[in-house]
């Protein structure tokens, strides 16, 4: 009767399966102990992510003020080659007009000399 009474012992290498169920999980190795001041607050990490925030936003600036110099550089060369251009197709137009002046007044010398001989 002794044997009934006590209660049934599994052998050692058998597990009970809510010990199963935990040995089923990788053991998590153990963490170092951190001491509270060198933890960072939510207040700091909320101080850190802010900062992070306003640098970014301040390299988009930035980033816009440097392209938008640089489109305003190419359009004034654009606009400088245009207006470089007009000048000098008017002066190509009044070298012309100078050109066919001073050949409407030899023709009419000509014709007057020609007028004369006659």
């Amino acid at each position: 009767q002794t044997e009934r009474s006590q209660p049934l012992a599994l052998p050692p290498t058998a597990v009970a399966p809510a010990q199963q169920v935990q040995s089923a999980r990788p053991a998590r190795p153990e963490m170092p102990r951190v001491e509270e001041e060198d933890l960072l607050k939510w207040s700091q990490v909320a101080k850190l992510a802010k900062k992070e925030a306003e640098l970014e936003a301040q390299q988009k600036r930035e980033a816009k003020k440097h392209a938008q110099t640089e489109i305003r550089t190419y359009l004034q060369q654009q606009i400088d080659e245009k207006n470089s251009k007009k000048q000098k197709a008017a002066e190509d137009e009044r070298k012309f007009c100078e050109m066919q002046d001073a050949e409407l007044e030899r023709w009419k010398r000509d014709q007057l000399q020609q007028a004369e001989e006659r």
